[in-house]
């Protein structure tokens, strides 16, 4: 008599759940991805039309100085007073006129696609510091090996002073802010991430939320700080950013912080990526706190600060 083969039914179910889970994340991380290709390219276009206005602002000023004679030397003591780097004035101008000579009309009729590059205008991009042969810049929104932006990073003197944090959802591999939790688009990551506020996406964790109580330090770029302070708005914030008055984001900002502190005696000059000429700052900067109980006392042996007269959460 012949043995009857047993049919065993394999469990594939744990392995089908485990599957479906990681295509899930995997297709949450892609949308992520192209988030952040996104915000880059909005941020390049924004650099470029900015670099443009710097130099025609730049042009329109040098008029004022003859190229020589007695008054020739006004221009370079103009920058100095203005802290403005003759190098780096003299970049904005060739690019500005670069893009003058090639379109016509103003930048704004330029299509995105068209706007030129540091190298497409001839501007000697050793000199600035862009094609390191050792080393190229990182990218302030990470990954794409653009060699015209960079992450700027808070001075290490003031990143010891504010101490430590729960969230950094606005670092860089070369931060000096200690953070328990930070977000590095280099590496995935997405400070912004939503629908919710308070969101973030980590690349090796997936996604948590900063609540009231999320001590989070913010020195988001300025193409996002508005989206940065109604996303992170509503928790135990910090955030660094210019003493501006004069833009809608410092007005909401300012109605939700309780403690704002000012470096006396210096400015603050961010630290450049590597192989980027480090510039004079000539902005004045601000933390503001969401609860004064934050400030540590090296924060006010630095800095002048004052309470928000509609200081309205409890220390």
């Amino acid at each position: 008599m012949r043995d009857e083969i047993a049919i065993v039914e394999l469990d594939t179910a744990p392995h089908a759940a485990a599957i479906q889970a990681a295509l899930a994340a995997l297709r949450e991380a892609r949308s992520h991805e192209d988030r952040a290709s996104e915000r880059l390219e909005t941020a390049r276009q924004a650099t470029a039309r900015a670099r443009i206005d710097l130099g025609r602002a730049l042009m329109a000023a040098r008029e004022l100085w003859p190229a020589r004679g007695p008054r020739a030397k006004g221009w370079g003591a103009f920058l100095a007073d203005q802290r403005v780097d003759q190098d780096v004035a003299l970049d904005a101008m060739k690019y500005a006129g670069f893009v003058e000579a090639r379109f016509t009309g103003t930048y704004r009729e330029i299509s995105p696609d068209e706007l030129p590059t540091l190298r497409d205008a001839g501007i000697d991009q050793r000199r600035l510091g862009s094609e390191s042969p050792v080393v190229k810049p990182a990218n302030v929104f990470g990954g794409s090996g653009d060699p015209e932006r960079g992450a700027y990073c808070t001075p290490k003197w003031l990143a010891e002073a504010v101490g430590g944090w729960d969230l950094d959802p606005f670092a860089n591999p070369r931060s000096h802010v200690i953070a328990t939790t930070s977000c590095m688009l280099e590496r995935g990551d997405d400070g912004l991430a939503g629908p919710q506020i308070g969101e973030y996406w980590l690349a090796d964790g997936g996604r948590h939320r900063a609540t009231v109580d999320t001590r989070v330090w913010g020195q988001p770029p300025y193409e996002i700080v508005e989206e940065a302070i109604a996303h992170y708005g509503h928790t135990r914030f910090c955030f660094l950013l210019r003493f501006d008055p004069s833009t809608q984001w410092f007005r909401r900002l300012y109605e939700l912080t309780c403690f704002t502190c000012v470096p006396i005696g210096r400015r603050l000059d961010f630290e450049p990526p590597p192989g980027i000429q480090a510039s004079a700052n000539p902005f004045p900067h601000a933390l503001f706190y969401a609860r004064s109980a934050d400030v540590t006392e090296e924060v006010r042996r630095l800095c002048i600060g004052w309470p928000v007269e509609h200081e309205i959460r409890a220390d």
